[in-house]
């Protein structure tokens, strides 16, 4: 048998782009030929589609000294509203996945995820009554503090792996998150005007003040933080 250790990079389409790493899960199975570019493992275990589609190896590797295979696999989801990315996440523990990645075990730059609370002055005023698929729309002070710590770890991740950068300083900003059929649907709103000014206002930004911000980004907590804690 083969060790074979995977990570999955979960992409939300919107706010993350599926240019960069996306949300990293990792896990090692065994299997009975060594990998190659282009196989799909599939398990009930740890996928939740009913038939064996399986999860596309990409980027494989042999590690001579660690006798293991290393290999990179990908899903977007589309259009998944922004409050359920959390229990999303939850749902891939669940399945034995865990966060990280195996470059973990790796002589990497570590990015730490042992920073303050995020300060962000949220309150915990209920949502019980809103549109959850529109809750990313709404200002901060009228959602659940769980749901605005999930959206500044977004922040902080998006900063980190420069993953649309210039909608990661608006969300920093506003606290909210508008996509493109929101801009479209309200083009008039004043909050969507201000959330299309920052996004400009980013791209007008020098170097060293686009590094400047992604540096007080870092500070909040982590995606992996939040979703341990819960």
């Amino acid at each position: 048998m083969f060790r074979l250790h995977m990570d999955l990079h979960l992409h939300y389409v919107p706010p993350i782009t599926e240019a960069g790493p996306g949300i990293i899960m990792t896990r090692e199975i065994e299997i009975p030929f060594p990998a190659f570019e282009g196989l799909r493992v599939y398990s009930p275990a740890f996928d939740d589609c009913p038939d064996p589609m399986g999860f596309t190896l990409k980027e494989v590797v042999w590690d001579v000294d660690r006798q293991v295979f290393l290999a990179d696999t990908y899903l977007a989801s589309h259009d998944l509203p922004m409050a359920f990315i959390a229990d999303d996440i939850r749902a891939w523990l669940g399945r034995g996945w865990r966060l990280g990645s195996f470059c973990d075990d790796y002589p990497e730059p570590d990015y730490s995820d042992e920073e303050p609370a995020d300060g962000d002055g949220d309150t915990d005023a209920s949502a019980a009554n809103d549109d959850l698929e529109r809750l990313h729309t709404l200002a901060p002070q009228r959602r659940p503090k769980e749901f605005n710590q999930v959206l500044k770890a977004l922040v902080r991740h998006m900063a980190e792996t420069f993953n649309n950068s210039a909608a990661a300083y608006a969300m920093d900003k506003t606290g909210r998150f508008f996509s493109d059929d929101d801009i479209k649907a309200r083009p008039t709103d004043p909050a969507v005007r201000r959330w299309q000014e920052l996004c400009s206002e980013f791209t007008r930004f020098s170097d060293d003040e686009q590094f400047a911000w992604r540096d007080r980004a870092a500070k909040y907590r982590s995606i992996e933080a939040i979703i341990m804690k819960g």
